[in-house]
């Protein structure tokens, strides 16, 4: 065996056992449909683990230059103001901080792109051999590029806001107790190091680019009808089994997510695994 055939070996391996973790935590399983194109199923999952790790590891780096940023003097003022008064002066918790956010929005984007590449080719390599068409489709493709930027800084923007609400919940929980800075870091570093939420947005945002890959390349191909396809469980959620449900639909058909927006294809909620099958013009179901 060659060194790069070991390497692929242990990659697999790799992915193989992290997949059989989350599925051991209750994660739900992908479908049967996706599973079945191994290379492209591949960059699926290795994506997934990726932008489980890089969470982590921004997170963690984050909740270092957060700690940092945080104007410990002005939090120890409005601690003993709070003690005396028991009341929060409008947008303090925003001064507490500093101006930090827009920041960590660029710092989270490149983390995301990064990791989420490989979901995106996947899809689109996945919908050129279902239809039989090669259009050339690459992460080097001007519609992945564009994607990548866009969907890159509006999912950072998105995550790095719910971040902000977290920590500033945790300050004025902090100041509210009259924790000195020590707890005080010590409730930072625990909000923001959340593990559980890192492999939640590496399941759901996998598939969001892999399914963003299969339509782009459907759209280019002409595909013109498309259905929601599950893993058939019980771990299957109410809102994919109802998009299961509406069948084949014409290719702008809008799904529902779990809180009744419309989407084009999965994810349709936190940790969704769901797929999408994708049908030309002419072809039978």
């Amino acid at each position: 065996m060659t060194k790069k055939e070991k390497l692929e070996s242990l990659e697999n391996k790799t992915l193989a056992a992290y997949y059989a973790d989350s599925l051991l935590r209750g994660s739900e399983p992908h479908v049967d449909y996706y599973i079945k194109n191994k290379k492209c199923f591949k960059l699926l999952l290795k994506s997934e683990m990726l932008t489980d790790l890089s969470m982590r590891k921004y997170f963690k780096e984050m909740s270092q230059r957060l700690t940092d940023a945080v104007n410990w003097n002005r939090y120890q003022n409005e601690k003993a103001s709070f003690l005396q008064t028991k009341t929060f002066k409008a947008g303090i918790l925003d001064y507490v901080v500093n101006a930090f956010w827009e920041n960590e929005t660029l710092v989270l984007k490149v983390f995301l792109t990064k990791a989420l590449v490989d979901a995106l080719e996947g899809g689109g390599l996945f919908t050129e051999d279902e239809l039989k068409i090669d259009i050339g489709y690459s992460r080097e493709s001007a519609p992945a590029i564009e994607f990548l930027n866009k969907y890159g800084l509006a999912l950072s923007k998105t995550l790095t806001g719910t971040t902000k609400d977290k920590v500033l919940a945790a300050l004025q929980m902090s100041i509210n107790n009259g924790e000195d800075r020590n707890a005080a870091v010590d409730r930072l570093m625990n909000t923001i190091n959340d593990k559980v939420r890192a492999t939640t947005i590496a399941q759901t945002e996998a598939v969001n680019a892999f399914s963003a890959g299969r339509m782009e390349v459907g759209r280019q191909i002409g595909a013109d009808r498309k259905k929601w396809r599950t893993a058939g469980d019980n771990k299957v959620s109410q809102t994919c089994r109802f998009n299961e449900a509406q069948g084949v639909v014409p290719i702008d058909f809008k799904f529902k997510d779990f809180q009744g927006n419309d989407i084009d294809a999965p994810a349709a909620h936190p940790n969704c695994r769901s797929g999408i099958q994708l049908f030309m013009p002419g072809e039978k179901v």
